[in-house]
């Protein structure tokens, strides 16, 4: 279980990382999963995010539900502002649906 001092030091990292999109800062993410929130952190500005963030969304592990509408939108949200910081292709989600609207919504 991740502290709240901990919670308070990555609350500030990320928005930092987001630079002007801080205002999309995922509130819902930090409540429901703040130790996902530390590894995105962690992994912010590397390739291993986009795999990270592809692990978090699809699975073959049986007994998953997925995530709220709330907090995939977050991490979808997220994915795309680390691909067009870092330049990174974006990986996998790219080619989803949402992902498109929002790129074409920027």
């Amino acid at each position: 279980m991740a502290h709240a001092d901990d919670i308070t030091v990555w609350r500030e990292q990320l928005k930092t990382l987001l630079g002007n999109d801080a205002g999309g800062y995922p509130t819902q993410l930090e409540a429901l999963f703040p130790r996902i929130l530390g590894e995105i952190v962690n992994l912010w500005g590397t390739p291993e995010l986009d795999g990270y963030f592809r692990g978090l969304t699809l699975t073959d592990r049986s007994g998953r539900h997925g995530f709220s509408e709330a907090v995939a939108t977050e991490l979808f949200r997220l994915a795309q502002i680390h691909a067009r910081l870092t330049k990174s292709d974006g990986g996998w989600w790219v080619d989803l649906p949402y992902f498109k609207d929002q790129q074409e919504a920027d």
